[in-house]
């Protein structure tokens, strides 16, 4: 765009900033921005100090309803032992999943395992069905007919 329009790079820096501050454009404002990707990028203080964005924040107060600093704390705890006991219940069902994969796992294995030991087995008879043909009076001396 700069060779284009035969200007500088830093000319045209400029000129962007000068754009973006008379019309107050920053990343995560709402007016040119989609609403999940604004939430995501804008911050806001909780009563206790800390920084969250607002997307968070709107999933806290989903879940547990709208947060003020007369209800902080209680509504803080209410969510934290929803979301252990949510995150109690995943754990449970990560390892329920994994039980399940492992045992189909050990299941596929072993039948890998006999189709190997059978394809073996059948090599095996057939290399000594040639040399019963080549030795016979070999093969016949451990008696192997």
């Amino acid at each position: 765009m700069c060779n284009f329009l035969n200007t500088s790079k830093s000319t045209v820096g400029n000129k962007a900033s000068k754009i973006q501050e008379e019309l107050n454009i920053h990343n995560g404002n709402y007016d040119y921005s989609l609403e999940e990707i604004a939430d995501s990028l804008n911050t806001v203080e909780l009563p206790n100090g800390f920084v969250v964005t607002v997307k968070y924040l709107k999933e806290i107060e989903s879940t547990v309803g709208k947060i003020s600093p007369d209800n902080f704390e209680d509504k803080m705890d209410k969510y934290y032992k929803i979301t252990k006991k949510n995150e109690s219940l995943k754990v449970k069902q990560r390892e329920i999943e994994y039980e399940k994969l492992k045992g189909k796992w050990l299941k596929e294995t072993e039948e890998r395992r006999k189709i190997v030991c059978e394809e073996k087995q059948k090599n095996l008879r057939e290399k000594w069905e040639k040399e019963k043909e080549t030795q016979p009076d070999f093969l016949d001396i451990f008696g192997m007919e």
